[in-house]
């Protein structure tokens, strides 16, 4: 017999071997050595592996999308809102199908014992898979399964951490508080594990943050920042002390928290809010004003800031504030209010802000302006949102009525002024008007020729800069040079809104929007002030005129004066 037929012989008997090995093996019901092997091995590298780096790559895109509210003490973990949620479900869906097929296919439970380690993981990281999807029931139910099924295996105290997590989450907090209770009782048992212990610091340091209690948050956090877990949570650690200390007005420890953090190079966001709490806890009495100043109009002209001028200017107001320059600091919160596009809560804080400062000074309109804006902004579960859009809505009728004094008190002091006087007023009225309307012809006309000018350069295959376009025909590009209509860019919208809401404010989608008091066009298009009587007629031409009265004659603003002691009267009323 030839070497060669000898081994052929040989591989047809391994195989038949190996698939007698796998045959036999692949039963659940038989407790023996080769099926336990077999489908611990199968289990873990077909199907649990595949789940697992499903649920870590959710578990980094969360991370990557989760947005964090810096105007207020942010929590140890950050789990997202429900559309970062629907973002993991492919992710965590695959995770639950993989974790179900590993345990309908490979469980082998034999006198109440689980011998396939990885059905047991499997279990945990479906428990895991429904918690990132914010189905906290049915993640309670499997990590609670998971602490009864498995007495006596360690993973029972991995699934009560997570229980604890989820009692969080659904605001069950005496369970919470129980769960993690029963884990520190269980810590110096000889199979705790060590991954679990020190988790265990950073779930109660959250644990008291979202209830408010950061006092009690505090030892927790230090504790935390000395087992120093994972990069991620250390940073967040570092910045929620620092919140916290300068919540407490301990500026010189947040100081040196936030530093710690810089120098460890985290995400620009959190390295950018840090740079600016900063700023904040400047001490007028012991700090440098001018140098605090100095960087923050720094980082107020740098390119990638843009998206953040809304809070520098915040911080601006902040600084002149402790100096005692309230006027300053109320140009800067106009100015942080107009520049906030994208953050609608930093845009009611500073809305807010001034809002409360222009009603102390008793500059009603304004202040209610601003009041509307934050209203507009702010989330329904916003703390005091009731109170402030009761407040809203009482300075807007006190606003109404006052402009209602206003008006009728200037038309009352014009009908008893001297006529010549009085037409000397009006003069100057339409001479302003005159030239408002100037003004507006002269932009639109530019504005007109610059569009029919680039329209020129399209349809010659020329842009804007006189380069090569993309030939004639092509439609005027009105989105920013890139070929799209205006209204298909996001980006050329985007910055078109800012530019709206810088120059008008925040102001409804409604008729005559650029005319803060609609009754100008009732009583002619007058808004005069009651101390010298001067008025100022309608500048956008859209005044309620009978034939021939319009804002250019004398009768457009004499027809509302009060002219017999009835109309008097009625003016009084």
């Amino acid at each position: 017999m030839t070497s060669k037929k000898i081994y052929s012989a040989s591989f047809f008997f391994l195989v038949i071997i190996a698939s007698l090995f796998v045959f036999n093996s692949c039963s659940t019901k038989k407790n023996k050595w080769t099926s336990r092997v077999y489908h611990n091995l199968t289990c873990h590298y077909n199907v649990f592996w595949n789940g697992l780096m499903s649920l870590q790559e959710g578990e980094k895109t969360l991370i990557e999308n989760a947005k964090d509210d810096y105007s207020k003490i942010i929590r140890v973990y950050n789990y997202g809102d429900k559309n970062v949620a629907k973002q993991l479900y492919p992710k965590m869906d695959r995770t639950i199908e993989k974790a179900s097929i590993a345990i309908q296919k490979h469980s082998m439970v034999f006198g109440r014992k689980e011998y396939v380690r990885w059905v047991k993981r499997s279990y945990l990281i479906m428990g895991q898979a429904h918690f990132y999807k914010q189905d906290y029931i049915k993640a309670r139910r499997v990590f609670d399964y998971v602490y009864k099924q498995y007495p006596d295996d360690p993973i029972k105290y991995s699934a009560l951490l997570w229980l604890a997590k989820t009692y969080i989450q659904m605001e069950r907090y005496g369970k919470a508080d129980a769960s993690l209770n029963l884990l520190l009782t269980k810590q110096d048992e000889e199979d705790f594990p060590e991954k679990v212990s020190k988790e265990i610091p950073y779930v109660q340091a959250d644990f008291y943050i979202v209830q408010e209690k950061y006092p009690e948050a505090y030892p927790y956090l230090t504790r935390a920042l000395d087992i120093n877990l994972k990069r991620y949570l250390t940073n967040r650690v570092l910045f929620i002390l620092g919140q916290i200390n300068q919540q407490e007005g301990d500026y010189e420890r947040a100081t040196e928290y936030y530093k710690k953090l810089i120098k460890r190079n985290p995400p620009f966001d959190m390295a950018f809010r840090a740079r600016l709490n900063m700023a904040e806890c400047f001490d007028s009495s012991t700090g440098d004003f001018k140098a605090i100043v100095k960087l923050l109009n720094k980082m107020l002209k740098e390119s990638k800031n843009k998206d953040f001028q809304d809070q520098i200017y915040y911080a601006l107001a902040d600084v002149e504030l402790k100096e005692g320059n309230d006027s300053l600091a109320i140009d800067f919160l106009k100015k942080s209010v107009a520049t906030s596009v994208k953050n609608n809560t930093q845009k009611a804080m500073s809305a807010l802000e001034v809002a409360d400062m222009l009603f102390e000074r008793k500059q009603y309109e304004p202040a209610q302006n601003y009041f509307d804006t934050a209203v507009s902004v702010l989330p329904k579960d916003y703390p005091n949102y009731d109170y402030i859009k009761s407040k809203a809505v009482v300075l807007s009728q006190l606003v109404e009525e006052h402009k209602i004094i206003k008006v009728q008190d200037s038309l009352q002091t014009l009908a008893l002024m001297p006529e010549e006087e009085r037409n000397a007023i009006i003069d100057q009225a339409i001479e302003r008007y005159k030239k408002a309307e100037e003004e507006r012809i002269k932009k639109e006309q530019e504005e007109k020729e610059a569009r029919e000018f680039e329209q020129r350069n399209n349809e010659m295959g020329m842009n804007a800069m006189g380069r090569p376009g993309k030939g004639p025909g092509t439609l005027p590009s009105l989105g920013g040079g890139n070929g799209k209509w205006y209204f298909y860019n996001p980006q050329v919208i985007s910055q078109g809104m800012q530019e709206f809401i810088k120059k008008w404010g925040k102001r409804k989608l409604e008729d005559f929007w650029r005319i803060s008091d609609k009754r100008q066009m009732m009583t002619g298009g007058t808004e005069s002030q009651s101390e010298g009587g001067v008025i100022a007629g309608d500048s956008t031409g859209t005044g309620a005129t009978s034939a021939g009265v319009t804002p250019l004659t004398r009768d457009y603003y004499l027809k509302d004066l009060p002219k017999t002691e009835r109309d008097f009267q009625i003016s009084d009323s």
